[in-house]
């Protein structure tokens, strides 16, 4: 169980996140086909955002909650067994006593998986593969160069687009009926999404400013301020570069032609 305190790009505490994960390290990836799941490219993200603030178009962004346990493991056809720790065995108790039966000696157990839990060799894959088939079914087509970038029109012709890195979408669309129903849509396939509005949104580590019509701003304060600090550079500075950059040694003859 990891337990982990997450911050938004701008370095604003977000939540406290808890995430149980399996040991994948300990599965055989060759009784699989396929365990490649992709996520949108960076360029795509870019161009998404670009195109929206030159059309004006609204922009939101969505969680979607426990997104790998929304996947069942059953496609696979192989069996995913997995020991919970004493610890785990007992908040297992907790939920549901009817487990006592399979608790071992030592207080751990083991259990099987119906769903693409966190750490397992193939819970990617199934996630991505799962997202897209209900996107799918909802009218949207994979772009060809990017398969994490989906478009359709709604009922109303204008069209809807949604970039997908995991399980977050950023999703831009001139139309806000257009921006609601995917919502209400997501929301009826899925236990729980977040939906983030606003003209200053947070999107995989970037944040994105549309305060400026026809112009989005894009930075990472978070991640260069955790660049700063590893490199131990504490006050503000106009650039990286140490004051002797450009000193020569003059006791060092250059070399002969």
């Amino acid at each position: 169980m990891f337990l982990k305190d997450k911050y938004s790009a701008s370095g604003v505490f977000d939540k406290f996140k808890a995430r149980l994960v399996a040991g994948g390290d300990q599965q055989d990836k060759g009784l699989y086909e396929n365990l490649s799941s992709p996520t949108a490219a960076t360029s795509s993200v870019l161009t998404v955002a670009a195109i929206a603030a030159s059309e004006g178009r609204n922009v939101i962004t969505i969680d979607i909650g426990g997104a790998f346990l929304n996947a069942d493991i059953a496609p696979t056809g192989i069996q995913v067994h997995m020991r919970l720790d004493r610890v785990m065995t007992q908040m297992l108790m907790q939920i549901d006593p009817t487990y006592q039966q399979y608790v071992e000696a030592d207080g751990s157990m083991v259990v099987q998986l119906d769903k693409a839990l966190y750490g397992c060799v193939e819970a990617a894959a199934l996630w991505y593969a799962d997202l897209r088939s209900k996107l799918e079914y909802d009218g949207f087509v994979a772009n060809a160069y990017d398969p994490c970038v989906l478009n359709k029109h709604g009922a109303d012709g204008v069209q809807i687009t949604i970039a997908v890195h995991v399980d977050d979408l950023l999703v831009t669309s001139a139309s806000n009926d257009n921006i609601a129903f995917l919502e209400r849509y997501l929301q009826s396939v899925f236990p729980a999404i977040s939906v983030h509005r606003g003209e200053v949104l947070h999107y995989i580590g970037m944040t994105f400013d549309f305060t400026v019509p026809g112009e989005v701003s894009i930075t990472m304060e978070n991640c260069v301020r955790d660049i700063l600090s590893e490199c131990g550079v504490t006050a503000p500075r106009a650039t990286p570069a140490a004051e002797t950059l450009f000193d020569v040694r003059s006791d060092v003859e250059k070399a002969s032609s």
